[in-house]
């Protein structure tokens, strides 16, 4: 039987730092900690958060891998930014090597449900809409270095000029975010001097694509110049409650992009529910095992 235990969070800029934490996954929308039974009486618990244990944990990320949390139901970017955080995770951590075969047995489960019923549904992908709103030669400043950022970056790297905005420029630069980028640049930093060589007759755009807090991002909007004459994309979990100090020529917050597929919503909803009904049936699967073996020799 499964003993997986784990607390899932909206996620807010205000606890980003927060240190001291179990092991924890971020995304710009979520937080995912992963507990042993012992951390849950000393756990940290806020309003809101949502405790999932056994079976009930599997199900819930399995859902969440499959992008049926998100608000673009099917996205493709969040099974691979988990991949990526866990294989960033040190193999000494005890609590990986516990929990190595449930999760990489997950991975199965969510590739599975994803080639079988999630796929063929047009680019669910943050990245393939925004290249919808940009046009060849255009500028784009992109705020973030996170795994959406890496995701959305080769989707306009061929037809736009885009700076990257981080707080640790040099750590970027070596890497393939960083080497196709016209420029990398100090997030906390003045307003850049440097124009990128664009057409002049689109106008510029910025991306959102870190967890910041909305007086932090006007702060940043003003020191670069922000403008009406400018688009501005945001992807953070909040983007919904930002009023930017000066309306821009298009803004296009979280939910705005999640409603491109208006037209096909019954379509993607009917196969969202068909792979949760396949997660539901691969869970009584799971159970139906644990009673048939309930020594558990499956396991040895």
């Amino acid at each position: 039987m499964s003993d997986l235990i784990l607390v899932h969070r909206s996620f807010s800029p205000q606890n980003e730092n927060e240190s001291k934490l179990p092991l924890a996954w971020k995304t710009c929308l979520r937080q995912i900690f992963f507990l042993e039974l012992e951390e849950t009486a000393q756990f940290k618990f806020e309003k809101g958060d949502e405790l999932f244990r056994g079976l009930d944990a599997e199900s819930f990320l399995a859902e969440v891998l499959c992008g049926l949390k998100s608000p673009l139901i099917g996205e493709t970017e969040i099974f691979g930014q988990f991949k990526l955080w866990w294989k960033s995770v040190p193999e000494e951590n005890l609590w990986k090597q516990r929990n190595r075969g449930r999760i990489e047995a997950l991975f199965s489960v969510v590739k599975n449900v994803r080639e079988k019923i999630l796929s063929g549904q047009g680019s669910q992908s943050y990245g393939s809409l925004l290249r919808r709103y940009l046009g060849e030669g255009q500028q784009v400043d992109i705020l973030g270095a996170g795994h959406l950022a890496q995701e959305i970056a080769p989707w306009i790297q061929k037809q736009s000029a885009y700076r990257i905005w981080c707080r640790d420029p040099q750590k970027l630069e070596s890497t393939s975010l960083g080497s196709g980028a016209k420029q990398v640049l100090q997030l906390h930093q003045g307003a850049s001097q440097d124009r990128l060589e664009v057409s002049q007759s689109l106008l510029p755009a910025v991306v959102i694509a870190a967890p910041m807090d909305h007086s932090s991002l006007n702060a940043w909007l003003e020191k670069q110049n922000f403008s009406s004459q400018h688009l501005l994309f945001d992807f953070r979990s909040n983007s919904n409650s930002f009023v930017p100090f000066v309306s821009p020529s298009l803004h296009c917050r979280l939910e705005d992009f999640s409603s491109q597929y208006e037209e096909h919503r019954f379509e993607i909803e009917k196969k969202a529910q068909s792979a949760r009904q396949q997660i539901l049936h691969w869970r009584e699967q799971q159970e139906s095992r644990s009673q048939l073996r309930p020594y558990g020799w499956d396991d040895l």
